[in-house]
């Protein structure tokens, strides 16, 4: 922090162009990419529910699943209820 702060300082005696850009922080780059995975790949809360609505939507890249026990969603957490995956990508094949 204190080298980007010494960065902006620098810039801005030099009368350099400074722009929002100059003042974006590592904090905002790693919030950023929290929402953007988020966003992408987590569809639920819940990671089995996840795991099986990411199943629904890609079904060509999988070639096995099976879910060993019903779920019940109104559980608080669904660690008895184990799965199985198989994913295999296009390149795979």
């Amino acid at each position: 922090m204190a080298h980007h702060k010494a960065y902006v300082k620098e810039k801005a005696l030099k009368n350099e162009p400074i722009t929002r850009d100059t003042f974006v922080l590592p904090s905002d780059v790693g919030n950023l990419s929290r929402k953007i995975t988020y966003e992408l790949w987590q569809k639920h809360p819940k990671d089995l529910v996840s795991v099986r609505m990411w199943v629904m939507e890609n079904p060509i890249s999988i070639f096995y699943y099976v879910e060993h026990a019903p779920m019940d969603l109104n559980l608080p957490s669904q660690d008895d209820t184990p799965f199985t995956l198989g994913i295999q990508t296009f390149w795979q094949t």
